[in-house]
Formats: C-alpha cells, sequence, structure tokens
C-alpha cells in the first residue's frame, strides 16, 4: 500500500502550516520593533530599524507564499477528488481524520515524587511521542475503500501503546465508517495501513 494523493496533501499542508506559525510570530515580533525603533526617544541605529523592516517584509512574503501553496495544494486535492471519487468523500475526509486525531490522543499524566509540598504533573514522555505521531495520521475516503493511515512512533513503548489500542482503533473506524469492512493493520516501514472495503 502507497500514500494516497490526499494523504500526502493533507501531510504536506500540515507541514506548510508548521512553517506558517513561526513566520507569522516573526513578523509580528519585527513589525513590533521596527515601531518601537522608529517611535523611540532613544537614539538607535538607523540600520535597526531598516533591518526589523526587512525581516517584516520577508516574513509577509513568506507568509503570503505559504498560504498560496497551502490553497493550492487543497483546491488540487478537491479537483483529484471531483475528478477520480467525489468531492463529498473529500469533506468526509477530513471529518474523520479530525475524529481520529481526537480518538488516539492520549491525555494521560503520570505523579512525580514532589521535592516541595507540591505535587506536580508531568507529562510522559511517551504519551507525548504517541501522540505527535498520532497527530499525522489520516484517513482517506474513497468510493470503494477507505484508508487509514499511521505513522508508527519511534519508541519501543509508544509502538506498544498504538498495538495495544489494534482492536479498539478497528471498532472504532467500524462505528464510525459502518459501511466498511476494516482489516487487520498492514505495517510497511514506519506506516501502519488499515484497508476498509465497502461492504
Amino acid at each position: 500500500m502507497q500514500k494516497t494523493t490526499f494523504i500526502k496533501g493533507y501531510l504536506t499542508t500540515k507541514t506548510l502550516i508548521k512553517l506558517a506559525i513561526p513566520l507569522l510570530f516573526l513578523g509580528f515580533i519585527s513589525k513590533l520593533l521596527a515601531t518601537l525603533f522608529e517611535l523611540s526617544l532613544l537614539k538607535f541605529p538607523a540600520f535597526l530599524s531598516t533591518y526589523t523592516n526587512l525581516a517584516y517584509n520577508i516574513s509577509l512574503v513568506g507568509l503570503f507564499a505559504l498560504t498560496v501553496l497551502m490553497f493550492a495544494t487543497y483546491l488540487y486535492l478537491i479537483l483529484d477528488k471531483s475528478k477520480n471519487d467525489r468531492v463529498r468523500n473529500f469533506k468526509a475526509s477530513m471529518g474523520e481524520t479530525r475524529e481520529l486525531h481526537r480518538f488516539l490522543k492520549h491525555n494521560e499524566t503520570d505523579l512525580v515524587a514532589p521535592v516541595t509540598l507540591a505535587q506536580t504533573k508531568t507529562s510522559n514522555k511517551v504519551t507525548r511521542e504517541f501522540n505527535h505521531f498520532a497527530k499525522r495520521s489520516v484517513i482517506d475516503i474513497q468510493n470503494d475503500i477507505v484508508l487509514v493511515y499511521i505513522e508508527i512512533p519511534r519508541s519501543q513503548q509508544a509502538q506498544k501503546m498504538l498495538h495495544d489500542m489494534d482492536a479498539q482503533l478497528k471498532e472504532q473506524l467500524s462505528n464510525r465508517i459502518p459501511d466498511y469492512y476494516f482489516s487487520n493493520g498492514n505495517r510497511q516501514q514506519n506506516a501502519l495501513f488499515i484497508e476498509g472495503k465497502k461492504r
């Protein structure tokens, strides 16, 4: 099994969003600093204002380019679905992917022995790793099949968490998408594929 066009496009869009957030932050900070340098009563070297304005302009161009790429990717995915499938399945795939993320997410925390009188909670490293990889899971609903793509975590403990959820995951998929029969997971390198065939 291979990643479908929808899975590749969805993961590309998530990467573009991750790149856009730091650019947005850089643009905000650089514009704020440029304004402070220009309005300040203190004498700052002129090049500081110039460089902060340049950083602001670069971040705007980068944000614009990422936004155009993101919308172009979504448009391509919608056109691909309309050509090879139904556009309705694009919306269903997006919704089921969000539901899969909610289902896979673990909220467990472990109590740490108190250093002071107040007990503190820290997130378990394994749970964080599992949640990180769970966010990269995608469901692609097509007319004849449903393909579930889940990236397998690197650590053995996180992989065990995923393996322990196998039966629950199949039951969740069968309940959410009842028109399809889901097979056991098929691992290929660092990805788990679960295929659902129409009943």
